[in-house]
């Protein structure tokens, strides 16, 4: 014996159901959940560019209930399309979004991972160090301005085995330093060996 599904309240409709800026909204966010957030921390719309969350100030969201109101308005009366393609219309659609489960979120959505670093070529898991695609999913809106170079570094790295006679520890070290460094901005010199006195580098200060 089979038994049928059961669907919440928000999942039942009923036949010829009419266009309402409720229903409309359940559309909007079908169709452009994926790409937008409603920050209601920041009181914006943020838009997904393939990389990273960015605040919209053109209004997107409005365009795109603009545009879905145009086409739900098509096969209406011209009583009906006169109401649906209205401001009013649209922008009620927009209000209903704003509050959906899908799409709306807080200051706590953003940046939530302090290990992921993003970039304009994808996300740096800072655990591991790989780069893999970036994903919506981890709400990142902070990106470097560059890319990182995954053919390595091999003039530093060369310097590096010169000036440290190839210790590896000390190696790791000094890379750890450097990188310690530019986020805490202190300053620190090395100066090589005897064998290598001419070779020696220094992290460069920055002062606010």
């Amino acid at each position: 014996m089979s038994v049928a599904p059961e669907f919440s309240s928000s999942e039942r409709f009923m036949p010829n159901d009419i266009v309402t800026e409720d229903s409309a909204a359940k559309h909007f966010v079908e169709l452009h959940g994926d790409k937008i957030r409603y920050c209601h921390s920041h009181g914006k719309w943020f838009h997904w560019n393939g990389f990273y969350w960015e605040i919209n100030d053109t209004t997107l969201a409005f365009h795109f209930a603009r545009e879905l109101a145009r086409q739900l308005a098509e096969n209406e009366d011209d009583r009906r399309r006169y109401k649906i393609e209205a401001t009013s219309f649209a922008g009620g659609v927009e209000r209903f979004a704003k509050a959906d489960p899908k799409v709306a979120v807080t200051m706590k959505y953003w940046n939530s991972d302090p290990w992921l670093l993003g970039t304009p070529g994808g996300t740096v898991d800072l655990r591991s160090g790989l780069v893999r695609p970036a994903s919506p999913e981890d709400g990142i809106t902070k990106v470097t301005s560059v890319t990182p170079d995954t053919s390595g570094c091999p003039r530093w790295l060369r310097f590096l085995a010169e000036t440290t006679g190839n210790d590896g520890e000390l190696i790791r070290f000094l890379q750890q330093w450097c990188g310690y460094s530019r986020a805490s901005m202190r300053w620190f010199s090395c100066t090589a060996p005897a064998a290598t006195a001419s070779r020696c580098f220094s992290t460069p200060s920055r002062r606010s």
